[in-house]
């Protein structure tokens, strides 16, 4: 595995709550990952649903438990 491009994370609660802008990278979201090549970017605009903390964690193997690569989005 190569994670030297970046990391993913995952926040299910926060995603489970928002909702998608309609676009082609949302319709690529909603199939469950935005695949991106090393150096790319795509823009993802969601619409939160409730206020409060949602985890995030790196889903690479281990990077949560032994990096601690783990963090939190706020919505107010």
């Amino acid at each position: 595995m190569n994670v030297a491009g970046g990391h993913d994370f995952d926040a299910p609660d926060f995603f489970r709550t928002a909702a998608l802008h309609e676009d082609a990278v949302a319709a690529e979201a909603r199939k469950g990952a935005v695949e991106l090549a090393r150096g790319e970017a795509k823009d993802l605009y969601l619409v939160p649903g409730q206020t409060g903390t949602y985890p995030l964690e790196c889903s690479h193997l281990l990077h949560a438990a032994i990096f601690g690569m783990t963090g939190e989005i706020e919505v107010r």
